[in-house]
């Protein structure tokens, strides 16, 4: 049957997430250009002879005050070259050679835009090293927008503590990127001490500003009771409504949740599938193996068995561990597709090598019994206590009939009254009776 799956409560994979503000990390990558010596909007009617001359006498002037030394025009010849204009061929290479005379002179300009060069490997040879000199050599000097690439290129190295003052000062001129990543330092303690107010009331800003993970980390914190400065449930739906709309995808599925739930809403499996699908189409694993179990059981959905295999599988390609042990159940009992025994066996052993506990505990039964593998009774061992010690009641049911059996592992009945008990309070039937057998006076 289907319900062999043993799908995980929709609750344990929304509230497991941990999810930190991702702000974006892709640097701006376009050079200063402020457009002083561009080609200027000549008169349609000029003929193309004096057009020519134009461009050539302005080109003339601007390579006599660079070579004079003038850092303006040094950083305009450059961008000249880099944009093909005034009648030159576009030419990085020259541009670079421009804007590395000018990052001799320190003008902080030319080297930003050099730095750029470096990390696209434009007309010289890419090194990220380089660039990183250079932004922040051209941070130093006060150029404000280079803050924020030499802070992305240091978070990237993991270089928390230098990266936190040019986040810092990224902020300042109100980069958004800089304020959710800034805030996210202030969380966790990235680069100095933890600042959990100051992170608020930065995510809180950019959440202001439109910032969809900004929302999202309003939401959380305005559902944590243990920040009564901004303890609001309402306000935390408010907050997790604006990220949705905004294209969060873990908003988008904890929405659906809240419908298939209703939770500050009115229950809807219809609206709830419909989220849930606006985050899987993000390429979201936990919506798409949620959209799965939609489809499997029919709520919200007419059930289709071969829809909800889709989608597990699409999780399982992302490398999810529940989409690769749901999938891979589909896969060895043939569900919503045919018999593949080998995949459905490497979906489970990768689902268990993530740690997925399921998959761990389904596995050490099959090594136990040998069904679909060759029986081994360590392995199955092994697999029960790595599941166990994620409190799978399934696992710890099966490790404590081990134990007071004595027959695979010496007998220890302290051990096995302890897991015993504590599956059967996560409510395994199987487990209670045998508790109750064993250790419970009549």
């Amino acid at each position: 049957m289907f319900t062999s799956l043993r799908i995980v409560q929709m609750i344990l994979f929304l509230s497991s997430l941990t999810i930190f503000a991702q702000v974006q990390r892709d640097l701006d990558l376009n050079p200063i250009d402020r457009g002083k010596t561009a080609d200027p909007i000549l008169d349609e009617e000029l003929k193309k002879e004096e057009r020519e001359k134009i461009q050539a006498k302005r080109l003339e002037k601007l390579e006599t005050a660079a070579q004079a030394g003038s850092k303006s025009a040094i950083l305009e010849l450059g961008n000249n070259y880099f944009y093909g204009r005034l009648g030159l061929e576009k030419d990085t290479a020259m541009a670079a050679q421009w804007w590395r005379r000018g990052a001799d002179k320190n003008d902080r300009q030319c080297m930003y835009n050099l730095a750029n060069l470096y990390i696209r490997g434009d007309g010289v040879e890419k090194n990220e090293d380089d660039a990183l000199k250079y932004y922040m050599k051209a941070a130093d000097f006060g150029l404000a927008q280079a803050n924020i690439n030499a802070a992305l290129l240091l978070d990237r190295r993991e270089d928390y503590e230098k990266a936190i003052r040019y986040f810092q000062e990224a902020s300042l001129i109100k980069d958004y990127r800089a304020i959710s990543r800034l805030a996210e330092y202030y969380e966790r303690g990235l680069g100095g001490p933890k600042r959990v107010l100051d992170a608020i009331n930065l995510y809180k800003e950019s959440a202001q500003k439109g910032n969809a993970d900004a929302q999202l980390k309003m939401a959380e914190f305005s559902n944590n009771s243990e920040y009564p400065s901004v303890y609001d449930p309402k306000e935390a739906l408010k907050w997790l409504m604006l990220s949705a709309d905004n294209g969060n995808p873990v908003s988008e599925a904890r929405v659906a949740y809240c419908y298939q739930n209703g939770i500050g809403v009115r229950k809807d499996n219809e609206i709830a599938v419909n989220w849930f699908l606006r985050a899987a189409n993000q390429n979201f694993p936990p919506a798409q193996v949620a959209l799965g179990n939609c489809y499997s059981v029919g709520m919200g959905v007419p059930s289709n068995l071969e829809t909800a295999y889709s989608w597990y599988e699409k999780a399982a390609r992302l490398g999810d561990s529940s989409g690769l042990y749901n999938a891979g159940v589909c896969h060895l009992r043939g569900i919503g597709t045919k018999v593949n025994v080998e995949r459905g066996l490497d979906y489970y052993q990768r689902s268990a090598d993530q740690g997925y506990a399921q998959a761990l505990y389904v596995l050490a039964y099959m090594y136990e019994v040998g069904e679909d593998v060759k029986k081994d009774i360590s392995k199955a061992i092994i697999n029960y206590q790595k599941a166990a010690v994620q409190n799978h009641a399934g696992a710890l049911y099966e490790l404590g009939r081990i134990y007071l059996d004595g027959k695979y592992l010496k007998s220890n009945r302290n051990q096995a009254e302890l897991m015993l008990k504590k599956s059967a309070e996560m409510g395994n039937r199987d487990a209670f009776v045998l508790y109750q057998k064993n250790f419970m006076k009549n």
